[in-house]
């Protein structure tokens, strides 16, 4: 912290952005190719973009100054653009930690750019295009007017650039990458089982006995592969592959021919590894594993509780894009000519309710079973007024009292 310090000062004093260190945004490139990050940007995403039922949209927009023209403009670009894109941006807003979305004019187009492909200067507050994409060549320069970030600040280190979802787990994707690979190359050359063909040779001598086992092997058994080079069928000998079988001479004591069965390894299926840095992988995204389908045994309330929690994570960063929405509309209005100001707030379910109402349902059930209980004598086990009084919890309080007493 003391030299994050010192370099914090040494920026402020310098007021230069040479101080600033541009996230390595290529790793999620390479990160978003294996399943299980893929549908972790996707659930993000889906959570984020979840449509209210009595509206149909993601998202209400209030017109806060402006007028109609203003209301009109707002569906041309909603209708045009964020209807085909939204989903885009918010992926890969979230995959990267930000993307740019820029205007151009002069094309009357709306470009979405990664972050690879650009510079941001935050002292001049403008895109510096790094390499060349769709309309922009290398080099060309964006003003603030006429692009818009979307961007999820989660992080210091990362500013003035966002903070991808992903960052916390690179460390935990690589290590999974590799135990991947490694348990692919493992069960390729350990989990296949193979024959062990014992012939009968007589009393040859070892080396002719070799080469007659050897010879009887490659007249029943040869590898025709097509050579690549020639596209001639070709019989080479490809020693030891997984579909070998072991051939030993046997002398004249075992005349009968034995084929045994060499197994393979019995702990092939174990992948208790791969499971605990899943369960890490998935702890450190706050995304409860029963939505990726790799947790069966969860019961419903604590599937509940992992609702909730991870409810509250979107719910905090639907802001990030409620306020880049409200920048892209004003200033895309401001562009045909209109200065405006707008609210966006997006939808989300209120998932204390859903808890509570979840609780309320489960209570409801047991106590109407409770109800529908008689004793031997054909009374009930429990009168109507102890149900009413265990539905408003007054029998607990009771309870609680007696024993405080």
């Amino acid at each position: 912290m003391s030299s994050l310090w010192k370099e914090w000062k040494n920026f402020l004093r310098r007021g230069k952005t040479s101080w600033y260190k541009k996230p390595n945004f290529s790793i999620y490139d390479q990160m978003e190719q294996y399943p299980y990050v893929y549908s972790a940007l996707r659930v993000y995403t889906q959570e984020t973009l979840q449509v209210n039922p009595d509206t149909g949209r993601p998202y209400e927009v209030r017109v806060v100054s402006g007028g109609d023209k203003v209301k009109g403009l707002i569906e041309e670009v909603e209708d045009a653009f964020l209807r085909w894109y939204l989903n885009f941006i918010i992926h890969n807003t979230y995959k990267y930690g930000e993307v740019a979305v820029v205007f151009d004019g002069d094309r009357g187009k709306i470009v979405v750019i990664p972050p690879t492909h650009y510079d941001y200067d935050p002292e001049e507050k403008k895109l510096i295009v790094k390499s060349g994409i769709g309309l922009y060549n290398k080099s060309d320069e964006i003003s603030e007017d006429r692009f818009v970030r979307f961007a999820v600040f989660t992080d210091m280190s990362d500013y003035p650039y966002g903070t991808s979802i992903l960052k916390p787990v690179v460390r935990l994707w690589k290590r999974l990458k590799m135990l991947e690979d490694a348990i692919t190359v493992y069960r390729l050359s350990r989990a296949t089982q193979r024959y062990i063909f014992r012939v009968y040779t007589g009393d040859l001598p070892p080396e002719e006995a070799r080469r007659y086992v050897m010879q009887i092997r490659d007249d029943l058994k040869k590898n025709k592969i097509i050579d690549p080079r020639t596209g001639d069928l070709s019989v080479e000998a490809n020693f030891w592959d997984i579909n070998d079988d072991l051939w030993i001479p046997v002398g004249s004591d075992g005349r009968d021919v034995q084929v045994d069965i060499l197994q393979g390894n019995p702990n092939i299926a174990d992948i208790g590894d791969i499971e605990y840095f899943l369960s890490q992988f998935f702890g450190a995204l706050n995304i409860p594993k029963a939505y990726m389908g790799n947790e069966y045994d969860v019961n419903r309330a604590t599937l509940v509780m992992q609702d909730v929690r991870f409810g509250r994570v979107i719910r905090s960063l639907q802001p990030y894009f409620a306020r880049a929405l409200e920048e892209f509309f004003e200033k895309y209005v401001k562009i045909n000519g209109v200065e405006a100001t707008v609210e966006v707030k997006f939808y989300f379910p209120n998932i204390e309710d859903m808890a509570r109402i979840e609780y309320l349902s489960e209570k409801a059930n047991l106590l109407t079973m409770l109800a529908q209980m008689e004793l031997p004598d054909g009374k009930p086990l429990v009168s109507p007024e102890e149900i009413r009084a265990m539905w408003r919890g007054e029998k607990i309080k009771e309870e609680a009292r007696e024993e405080e007493g």
